[in-house]
């Protein structure tokens, strides 16, 4: 559970905090894999900052003996994407859906994010979207996994990616995060900046940016 004092509400607990210098993937071998709690509340504090909305609450606690991210259960989830993409369910309000689609794909670039899944992504009876269970994000890679997932962008996030160089980064995230995963966040966010930048040009801000619908 998590509480204010006032309110109380179900919580998901992870503790998990794992390290190998050489990990077996489904795409391969990944050298210097973390998996982490920590992920999670990195990336609560990074959606905080960008003013997206769309990773629940996560706070760190002592649970026993361990520290653990403490995540806000969303309330009124109907399925997840892997149930809507299996059910071949439609949003009835598309003009919402897809901005909130082109969000995530620009989360999972910024934090570098290799394990998305239609497992993770959680859609609510209005159909809002929230994306959960971020403990393999975060890798230190300096450059975008994949750029041709960016195609749209909310007009105010873009304004807040060019803010997020590294001091700011380090205050937010040093708690979390090591220099080395900080400054790949600080880089990928240049890089999406540029991106964007480059795309606005060629192609009219009518065709790259967009609002996000209020949630």
């Amino acid at each position: 559970m998590l509480s204010d004092g006032t309110v109380t509400h179900k919580a998901q607990i992870q503790d998990v905090d794992i390290f190998e210098r050489e990990f077996q993937t489904l795409h391969g071998i990944e050298f210097n894999f973390r998996d982490s709690y920590k992920y999670n509340i990195a990336a609560y504090l990074l959606d905080k900052q960008l003013e997206l909305d769309m990773v629940p609450v996560s706070v760190a606690r002592r649970v026993g003996s361990r520290t653990s991210a403490v995540t806000w259960w969303v309330d009124d989830v109907a399925m997840t994407e892997w149930d809507r993409v299996e059910q071949k369910l439609r949003s009835p309000s598309p003009r919402t859906w897809a901005p909130q689609m082109y969000a995530v794909r620009l989360f999972d670039q910024l934090i570098d994010n290799t394990d998305r899944n239609g497992g993770n992504l959680l859609i609510t009876d209005d159909w809002v979207i929230w994306m959960i269970d971020h403990t393999r994000g975060f890798r230190t890679r300096k450059s975008l996994r994949s750029p041709n997932d960016l195609e749209w962008i909310d007009r105010s996030v873009l304004e807040k990616l060019r803010a997020l160089d590294e001091t700011t980064l380090t205050e937010l995230l040093s708690d979390y995060l090591t220099g080395a995963e900080i400054e790949g966040v600080a880089v990928r966010a240049g890089l999406i900046v540029e991106l964007f930048d480059e795309r606005v040009a060629r192609l009219g801000a009518g065709s790259v940016l967009y609002d996000l619908p209020p949630r």
